[in-house]
């Protein structure tokens, strides 16, 4: 009678250990077999994560940040996994093994800018802030959307509003507006993939801000709506001449919460009375847990006889910029009475037009549910400006 005996499979120790015999080579090699989408959000996060504990020492992130992953959300990270989730795990500890002798143990097989790299991130902000202007300029003409379509038009506002008018992350909270769900969606007319277009925001906020708020003069607006096929002239219309009145202030010093849930919970409310709102400035200092998906929210609600008329997102999701992530963001949007278009819409414009005496702007942040997350503010403060109506 023949007697089969199977060999024990390898205990996570004894994996982690074969990662820790490879050599440099080895240890990239591994890791360049991605068991998600290349670009894909989560990539963004482990380098991120990554950077926290092995070049920032803040011992624990990477643990924290694999207690918090989401596995059960809608839609999961799981989803879009091409191998199975163990092998997932294990190429994780292949990433960590990699970073830990890169940095901590001192032998330079990896630089963070090469992970991103490998795992289809494109250049981080570093990096894109030492192109050249001719590289920039080449990338800007690399439209990912046809020539004129209003998502470029949407940008151009966008750009001129955060970079020359400094109102705020408005880039930031337009891209968060975009309705990828809808029918149709602007994703259908992508001729590149979402993660690629994302990357290409970033590259145009570079030369915005290198051209407008750092002076170099590399680009103007019109030459960068000439380049997108959009009209040149801002869409901003000038206010009606109206009697001022004092402006209506709300301030909170701090908010913390590490309850993880989808609830929207107040931070404060504004009565207009009897007055019309014609501009809203909100402004704060805020991080999340500093690793694994991004959901951290702040809003203002317009709301009537107690019923929501209109959400508007004040800053987008926390954490734009993963080399920030972890310590506090300042932040900053101001609303101001705009020209609505059919083309371009914008949340804040249409509360501004929407809103009537004795309606209340009530302010209200999201935490995220799934497990881990979190939410700090400090020096919350919102300023409606206001006349007679």
């Amino acid at each position: 009678v023949g007697v089969t005996v199977e060999e024990p499979a390898q205990t996570a120790a004894e994996e982690v250990a074969d990662l820790t015999g490879m050599d440099g080579e080895q240890l990239q090699a591994k890791v360049a077999e991605l068991p998600l989408p290349a670009g894909h959000a989560l990539f963004t996060g482990i380098v991120s994560v990554m950077k926290a504990e092995y070049v920032l020492e803040r011992e624990g992130a990477v643990s924290d940040f694999k207690a918090g992953l989401d596995l059960e959300g809608e839609p999961s990270f799981v989803d879009d996994l091409v191998v199975p989730l163990s092998v997932f795990i294990e190429w994780f500890e292949g990433v960590e093994v990699l970073v830990r002798r890169s940095f901590s143990g001192g032998e330079g097989i990896i630089t963070l800018d090469g992970l991103r790299e490998m795992l289809g991130l494109g250049p981080s902000q570093e990096v894109l802030n030492k192109l050249e202007a001719e590289q920039l300029l080449a990338k800007a003409e690399e439209l990912p959307l046809p020539s004129g379509h209003m998502v470029l038009k949407g940008l151009a506002i966008a750009i001129e509003k955060e970079y020359v008018f400094e109102q705020g992350a408005v880039v930031g909270s337009f891209l968060d507006e975009l309705d990828l769900e809808g029918e149709p969606s602007f994703a259908d007319d992508l001729v590149v993939p979402l993660s690629i277009f994302i990357e290409w925001v970033e590259w145009m906020e570079v030369l915005a801000l290198r051209s407008f708020t750092e002076g170099e003069e590399l680009v103007n607006l019109e030459r960068l709506c000439e380049m997108w096929g959009v009209e040149g002239n801002s869409p901003v219309e000038e206010a009606e001449e109206v009697e001022l009145l004092d402006p209506l202030t709300l301030e909170v010093d701090e908010v913390s919460d590490r309850q993880s849930t989808e609830e929207w919970k107040t931070i404060g409310c504004i009565e207009l009375g009897e007055s019309k709102l014609i501009k809203l400035e909100i402004s704060c200092e805020w991080r999340d847990q500093g690793w694994g998906n991004r959901k951290g929210r702040i809003a203002c609600d317009l709301e009537r006889d107690g019923e929501l008329v209109l959400r508007c997102g004040a800053f987008g999701v926390y954490g734009k910029d993963p080399n920030t992530r972890g310590s506090f963001n300042a932040a900053k949007r101001v609303i101001v009475q705009e020209q609505l278009t059919a083309d371009v819409p914008n949340q804040g414009a249409q509360m501004l037009a929407a809103a009537s005496p004795a309606d209340v702007l009530v302010f209200r942040y999201h935490v995220g549910g799934g497990g881990g997350h979190q939410l700090f503010i400090r020096g919350f403060h919102a300023i409606a400006s206001i006349a007679t109506a």
